[in-house]
């Protein structure tokens, strides 16, 4: 059996021999695409010409034997062939036997046998991963119909930006231009609108309604104003010099005087040698207070006055009073109503009288000076209360939180945080000795410092209530501020214990409310009553500053418990909101959430 297996596979090799049949691997085809198709192929000459038309066969691309996936190529038709064009492969002629030819030799014919059957061989076997290309390959018109990603909308980029920036900056130039055209162009029939107006002002003044509110900060008090006094000068007199650079510094002229202070050298020259003579700390102190400091006197005093190894000096009652007066401070009003000593209030006569009348004038850079030189003066003050407590006794710390109190109540200085003068009160309450005697004589001054409700209650928030004295001193004030404010003397509250706080805040309350209050007559009503509404608005945050932030004791329970039934009773129920009116409903907020913080404390 394995001779004739052996013989039959040599017949076979035989026959592909005489066919002229490759067996070993096919070379390489040419690229896949468009051909020129190849110029038909001549008849032989010795072959004579067939009388039927030679039938074209499409010559297919040779392709590689990829793996052992293979596919057969069916043979193309010539009438299929002939419909591809120059859009597929080349076409080539085939000679096709005819009976023209049937009398050729056998030898011809076999020789013409083998070469179809060659040709056939060779485009037998196509890849199965180029009949997948093919199939999937697209036209040319597909390939130009491609869709290219669209932009996304939402993306940002700079080019979005810079067209979206002169967009906007051509809206804004024809918005202006419209308005300059508004402005410029002269009104039309302005007689007919204004008689219209007229026509309409008395139906329009019936429906039309204005937001009636209270106030959000304290009227305030003309203290500073706009001129202060010039730098004080250097009084040299009794001065003898103990180097060549001070001799020099006390016979300059008084702007040398400046810049030997501003430029740091006066600092140099008390920083080698002794201490700095009383007269030029006085003279720095007063230079402090001149706004804007341009002369850099406050750290010169400064860093003096932490190097002084002996009891440092102290500016005195006068000295203070000065340097507030260098400031710009009108404190006539105190000097007229005897709150304060003459040497606190002194009367410089080189300040002109019609710069005392521009008050509240100062701009936004001279109330940050102010502010500032404030401050300075405060830090200088508290640390000499501090660390000198005995060079201030009691009547004159009495005095100097009056006179600080009533500072605050300035007009640029209402809405500016002010720390270091509220460290500065804190420090002059703390170091008073006699604090029972000193309390009465204290509110009745503060009580007198403005006219005015809201100004009084903001000095009551001013007072600090960190100790038991100043929260004493709050609630005391509160209740003499309420009965000045009610009518009544302020001194009847003064010898009041604390037990009997909470009472007599419960007969003051009653009387708070703004039916029960009495005013003066106004001729409009509803002026009148807005006025009523913000007087108790005022005694109402008063009364929740002697209530305090403390639980009552049990025998205050009930006194609290029945300033609850005031506050529901008259504030609840008995106030209605109007349209318009809005005072109405902030007063009556107020005392909503004043019932609900006192029912707090009886929890």
């Amino acid at each position: 059996m394995l001779r004739g297996a052996s013989a039959r596979r040599g017949q076979r090799l035989g026959l592909l021999r005489c066919k002229h049949l490759r067996v070993g691997r096919p070379f390489l085809p040419p690229p896949l695409g468009p051909v020129d198709p190849c110029p038909p192929a001549s008849p032989p000459p010795s072959q004579p010409h067939s009388a039927e038309p030679a039938s074209q066969c499409p010559m297919q691309p040779r392709s590689t034997r990829q793996g052992s996936s293979r596919a057969r190529r069916p043979r193309a038709s010539p009438r299929r062939s002939a419909q591809q064009g120059s859009a597929t492969r080349s076409p080539r002629r085939a000679v096709q036997p005819s009976s023209a030819t049937e009398s050729r030799t056998v030898p011809q014919r076999a020789e013409d046998m083998a070469t179809t059957s060659s040709s056939d061989s060779e485009e037998e076997l196509i890849p199965l991963k180029e009949l997948l290309a093919c199939s999937g390959r697209s036209s040319p018109a597909e390939h130009s119909e491609v869709a290219y990603p669209q932009p996304d909308p939402l993306a940002n980029s700079l080019d979005a930006l810079l067209l979206e920036k002169r967009e906007q900056c051509v809206a804004n130039a024809v918005q202006a231009s419209l308005m300059q055209v508004g402005v410029d162009s002269p009104q039309e029939s302005s007689d007919e609108d204004t008689q219209l107006l007229e026509e309409q002002r008395a139906f329009l003044s019936r429906f039309n309604v204005k937001l009636l509110a209270f106030p959000t900060t304290h009227p305030g008090e003309p203290i500073f104003h706009a001129c202060p006094l010039p730098p004080p000068t250097l009084d040299t007199c009794g001065l003898q010099p103990r180097s060549i650079l001070e001799q020099n510094f006390l016979c300059a002229s008084p702007a040398a005087q400046l810049a030997f202070v501003r430029d740091g050298y006066l600092n140099l020259l008390y920083q080698t040698t002794s201490a700095c003579p009383l007269p030029i700390l006085r003279w720095l102190f007063l230079l402090t207070s001149t706004w804007p400091d341009r002369t850099n006197a406050f750290r010169t005093l400064w860093e003096m006055w932490m190097r002084s190894d002996d009891e440092p000096w102290c500016p005195t009652l006068q000295d203070i009073g000065q340097a507030f007066a260098y400031m710009g401070a009108d404190l006539e009003a105190l000097r007229c109503r005897r709150l304060l000593p003459p040497e606190l209030c002194p009367m410089d006569t080189r300040l002109d009288p019609t710069c005392s009348l521009e008050q509240g004038n100062l701009g936004a850079v001279n109330t940050l000076a102010l502010v500032t030189q404030l401050g300075d003066i405060c830090k200088l003050l508290t640390v000499c209360v501090v660390s000198c407590p005995c060079r201030y006794p009691d009547r004159a710390r009495r005095e100097l939180v009056t006179l600080l109190c009533f500072l605050s109540l300035d007009r640029e200085l209402r809405c500016q945080p002010l720390p270091d003068l509220w460290h500065l009160l804190h420090c002059l309450l703390e170091g008073i000795v006699a604090w029972k005697e000193q309390l009465p004589a204290l509110c009745l001054s503060l009580c007198q410092l403005s006219q005015h409700h809201h100004s009084l209650l903001a000095v009551a928030r001013l007072l600090p209530d960190i100790t038991t004295r100043e929260r004493e001193l709050r609630r005391r004030l509160s209740l003499c501020v309420m009965a000045q404010l009610l009518g009544k003397a302020p001194c009847t509250v003064l010898s009041l214990r604390a037990q009997e706080e909470l009472p007599a805040l419960e007969q003051l309350l009653a009387q708070s409310w703004p039916d029960n209050l009495q005013l003066p007559t106004h001729p409009d009503a509803v002026d009148l009553e807005q006025k009523t509404c913000y007087l108790t608005r005022s005694l109402l945050y008063l009364a929740d500053i002697v209530v305090g932030t403390e639980r009552p004791r049990d025998k205050q329970r009930g006194h609290l418990q029945r300033l609850c039934t005031q506050l529901e009773q008259y504030f609840g129920s008995g106030l209605r909101e109007d349209m318009g009116q809005f005072y109405r409903s902030q007063l009556k907020n107020l005392a909503t959430v004043l019932y609900v913080k006192w029912h707090e404390l009886l929890e």
